[in-house]
């Protein structure tokens, strides 16, 4: 069934991550329902885990407090991106579902690969100095501070998640805005073309 019209709908995607226990106790201690969509992989079997290994069943829930987990099977891309569209906030992982998560304008958590030497900060860091570009300071080190704590790069603070929350208007806004301009900007096989079109002049 739909998620109630009052409650946060989010989807969760990602690599294995400690921190997805204090992520569940954020939501569950909330201001709001939050119903999470868990579809298959790592972050499932915290999301278990934090339920004391309940559930987990493709087709089951469970809930606590004000978090409710919907276990999910895993999609078909097509209907993933359904899932990613119906949702408030969509965790991702990777660079597919990141992709994706951008063009389906709404607000993401990205839960970047990592890689030796912590390679990945610099990686994420540049994304998000663009992905926030035009956002109010406030927002964006909010929203920055949540993606490098998620990702294991500085100290995780669950309670920014409230934070973020109330300026979903704006991020809502912002994401779609971002998905525009990415639409307006040419193919990556038409810019390739045209460099090696001006290479061979």
């Amino acid at each position: 069934a739909p998620p109630p019209d009052e409650a946060i709908a989010v989807s969760l995607f990602g690599y294995d991550n400690p921190r997805v226990g204090s992520l569940c106790d954020a939501w569950a201690t909330g201001r709001r329902d939050v119903v999470v969509a868990v579809p298959p992989g790592p972050l499932r079997e915290g999301v278990c885990r934090y339920f004391g290994n309940a559930g987990g069943r493709d087709g089951t829930v469970q809930r606590r407090g004000r978090f409710e987990a919907r276990f999910i099977p895993f999609l078909s891309q097509d209907r993933y991106d359904e899932l990613l569209w119906s949702c408030d906030w969509n965790f991702v992982r990777g660079e597919d579902s990141f992709v994706r998560a951008q063009w389906a304008a709404q607000p993401m958590v990205w839960h970047i690969y990592p890689q030796q030497e912590d390679a990945h900060r610099a990686k994420l860091d540049a994304f998000l100095d663009d992905y926030t570009r035009g956002v109010e300071p406030p927002l964006a080190e909010a929203l920055s501070g949540f993606w490098r704590g998620w990702n294991g790069l500085e100290a995780f603070r669950p309670e920014t998640w409230e934070t973020l929350q109330s300026g979903f208007d704006a991020w809502r806004q912002h994401a779609a805005r971002r998905a525009s301009e990415l639409a307006a900007r040419p193919d990556l096989a038409s810019e390739l073309a045209n460099f090696c079109l001006e290479r061979l002049k």
